[in-house]
């Protein structure tokens, strides 16, 4: 007959088998786990697949206004075709504007020319207090024509300094005032007082003067200068 101890004995190994066995499985299960599956593989590579396509739709319909300009019927107008018909009707000439503008401001900054924020702004309060005097308004005419600010300063800027390019260079003697004026009184507005008349033709005769030197200029910089053009219009 088993004495009580040898049946304690029983249990306690048993009870130890059990949680072995436990333990293994538990081991096992763990094991599987840390397992890479196909199935999860699978998911993450089509998940990645799925989160590119959505960013590249993102991408093309934040572009789209700057792919395409407008449809016709369902057609396609894309601004390529757009850029590509400007290009060839008036390529040239821009691109010819283009490299008048970088001649210029080079040959300012070569002879040390600046122009200040306030000539900037003088000049800009200038223009538009003379729409404003014809019942337009600046900001409206550029807005018509496509012109932002920072286009308008740059043009100022340009022209500021082709003017102090030629400021002691260019002479208008009141004889010569006095002769325009006489050539041209048929032109003259009625209304216009004496002395505005003066100033009209004295600033028409320098700007007639600034734009003959600065086309001379402009020959000799393009002679000069070593151009390097990629696409011929």
């Amino acid at each position: 007959m088993p004495t009580k101890k040898s049946k304690s004995t029983k249990k306690n190994v048993s009870k130890r088998a059990v949680k072995t066995e436990e333990t293994v499985q538990e081991n096992e299960t763990v094991q599987e786990a840390k397992k890479p599956s196909a199935l999860r593989k699978v998911t993450k590579k089509q998940l990645g697949i799925f989160v590119a396509l959505v960013a590249i739709i993102a991408v093309l319909y934040a572009a789209k206004s700057y792919i395409l300009v407008a449809t016709v019927n369902g057609e396609p107008i894309s601004r390529f075709e757009v850029v590509g018909k400007l290009e060839k009707q008036y390529g040239k000439s821009i691109m010819t504007s283009i490299v008048t503008q970088k001649l210029l401001a080079q040959e300012a900054n070569k002879r040390h020319i600046t122009v200040s924020d306030k000539e900037v702004n003088d000049e800009i309060k200038r223009i538009s207090d003379s729409f404003a005097a014809r019942g337009q308004k600046l900001n409206d005419l550029m807005k018509a024509q496509g012109v932002t600010r920072a286009d308008l300063v740059s043009q100022i800027k340009l022209q500021k300094s082709v003017e102090k390019m030629f400021a002691k260079d260019i002479k208008v003697t009141d004889e010569d005032v006095a002769k325009f004026v006489e050539q041209n009184k048929a032109q003259i507005p009625t209304g216009m007082s004496e002395a505005e008349v003066k100033k009209e033709a004295y600033e028409q005769l320098r700007q007639d003067a600034l734009n003959e030197k600065t086309q001379t200029l402009i020959q000799t910089l393009n002679k000069n200068a070593k151009i390097n053009y990629f696409i011929k219009y």
